[in-house]
């Protein structure tokens, strides 16, 4: 059991890397999904001072927080395409739920860029987890 975890893990760490980058080249070259403001922790300031790095920062850490939640979930789910829709909307919607709540974009931004979290997450996800075989019964 422990180790179904640690794969499981392992592999979320790389479905997240990659939909982290991919979403900050969206976020980098769409204009209208554009992140100009990002709170930045002001003792940490030395690091970046840009918003976009600490927002794939703080998506990347939620991220893989949301997907260690979820596990117990996902895997209990036996349609593979359910499980994965499942695991995407889960970080999706309680990632933009954060983004709203903050209220620094406006709704349309919030709607696009849920939309593409969703698209982009389900994407890798899909492919990273089947070609895994994490959720093999095996």
């Amino acid at each position: 059991m422990k180790n179904k975890f640690w794969n499981y893990f392992l592999w979320l760490l790389l479905i997240v890397l990659i939909f982290t980058a991919i979403d900050a080249l969206v976020h980098a070259t769409v204009g209208y999904l554009e992140i100009y403001y990002y709170p930045i922790p002001a003792s940490l300031s030395f690091i970046s001072t840009n918003p976009l790095f600490w927002y794939a920062f703080g998506k990347f850490f939620g991220s893989i927080i949301i997907g260690i939640l979820i596990y117990p979930l996902v895997k209990r789910i036996n349609s593979y395409w359910l499980k994965i829709l499942v695991f995407s909307l889960s970080i999706t919607i309680l990632l933009e739920i954060r983004y709203m709540l903050s209220g620094y974009y406006a709704i349309t931004w919030d709607l696009l860029n849920f939309l593409q979290h969703t698209i982009t997450l389900y994407i890798v996800s899909y492919l990273i987890f089947l070609k895994s075989k994490v959720f093999n019964k095996n």
